[in-house]
């Protein structure tokens, strides 16, 4: 008689015992970080779940390393998942199973390398004309958000991230004004290249008097924005909003009489 184990199915090993430690770090503007690392055998285990002082945008970025290589990442919703999508290609690496293919081992897909296809959290795949990119932005403000978190000397993975997924960006063709103003927030951002605009444009923050001073002097950053607050301020989209929910039923006071 055999004692069930954790093992893969087909690997005739004892379960591997996997012990965590948690270590949580203050961020800047009263966010936070808190890193869970572990060994499987010689594989690396880290999730590191960054948040802002608001709690949102959050990312939970699980990694695996050999030698200070890094094989796989993700991006998933909680500290819990993003250590059993860890421990799991961790798992799979040491029976030397063929991973499945743009999974994580948890049933979310890996970021950056598949950002195309992803649904964004929350939402139902299908459910908008610009769901891939409008998955990609939310991913480009967490990992930007990571990025503001993470303690110095620990950034390094969350820059290589924003880049990535920037150029994801980059390369769709929104389909809706939603879209639009998400291209354009990104392409703003890129050529102001400060503080204030990343702030301002990628993490929703209050307008900063450097970002004003900025779109008010130079006629391109002000052209841009005001094309962006045409189209994406509350007011546009409450009003869009209003001109995508069904009629109530057909209006037939100017039919005519059969």
């Amino acid at each position: 008689m055999t004692n069930p184990t954790n093992a893969p199915e087909g690997v005739n090993a004892p379960a591997l015992s996997i012990t965590w430690t948690t270590r949580q770090l203050p961020g800047p503007g009263g966010g936070s970080v808190t890193i869970s690392t572990a060994q499987a055998g010689p594989y690396a285990l880290e999730v590191h779940d960054s948040q802002s002082r608001s709690g949102w945008p959050r990312i939970v970025l699980w990694t695996v390393e050999k030698d200070g290589r890094r094989l796989v990442e993700g991006v998933l919703d909680s500290t819990d998942d993003g250590k059993a999508a860890a421990e799991c290609k961790a798992r799979r690496l040491l029976a030397d199973t063929p991973p499945e293919p743009n999974t994580n081992g948890a049933g979310s897909y890996v970021i950056p390398a598949s950002v195309n296809g992803m649904p964004k959290r929350g939402v139902p795949r299908g459910a908008h004309a610009d769901i891939e990119l409008l998955f990609a932005w939310d991913a480009f403000q967490a990992a930007a958000t990571a990025y503001q978190c993470a303690p110095d000397g620990e950034t390094d993975r969350y820059c290589e991230m924003v880049d990535t997924i920037g150029e994801r960006i980059e390369a769709f063709s929104p389909k809706t004004l939603e879209g639009v103003a998400i291209q354009l927030r990104y392409a703003l951002t890129k050529y102001i290249d400060a503080d204030c605009a990343w702030n301002v444009l990628v993490l929703s923050e209050d307008m900063e008097q450097d970002f004003r001073h900025i779109v008010g002097n130079d006629p391109h950053a002000g052209m841009i924005w005001h094309v962006i607050q045409a189209i994406d301020s509350p007011a546009a989209r409450i009003a869009r909003l209003g001109q995508e929910k069904p009629a109530k039923g057909p209006d037939h006071s100017s039919a005519p009489s059969a």
